[in-house]
């Protein structure tokens, strides 16, 4: 625990839940970084939302997939900090990247992600 609780104010064993939980209260610190995440994976969603809906059919996919992948774990640190786990201090961000790691395995085997050059129509050579 440091000493400065900037972090972590508090960290203590909860015995009462179905699993012993390390149960943490968040200083000011944790606040300030968890919320310029948010504002971070916020707007990597909005971009690849916006190449969704304007990119040809042949993104699409692969751009839904992307925003599934990076949608789960926001979530799930969404309902850990809001403190509707259903397991009271069982943080789900963790259990949500393993939806992260299947969307990804699917984009990069099924549409080929990282074969794939974009095309650039002003790259012609006309």
């Amino acid at each position: 625990m440091e000493n400065h609780q900037f972090i972590w104010r508090s960290a203590r064993l909860d015995p009462s839940s179905p699993l012993l939980m390390l149960m943490l209260d968040p200083g000011p610190l944790f606040w300030l970084y968890w919320t310029y995440a948010q504002i971070l994976v916020f707007a990597g969603s909005f971009l690849l939302s916006w190449v969704a809906i304007y990119e040809p059919q042949l993104y699409r996919g692969q751009m839904l997939v992307l925003l599934a992948a990076g949608f789960s774990p926001w979530l799930g640190s969404i309902i850990y900090v809001m403190g509707l786990s259903p397991i009271l201090g069982m943080d789900l961000t963790l259990l949500a990247f393993i939806i992260s790691v299947v969307c990804l395995s699917w984009v990069f085997f099924r549409y080929h992600l990282a074969e794939l050059t974009p095309h650039c129509p002003r790259c012609d050579g006309r």
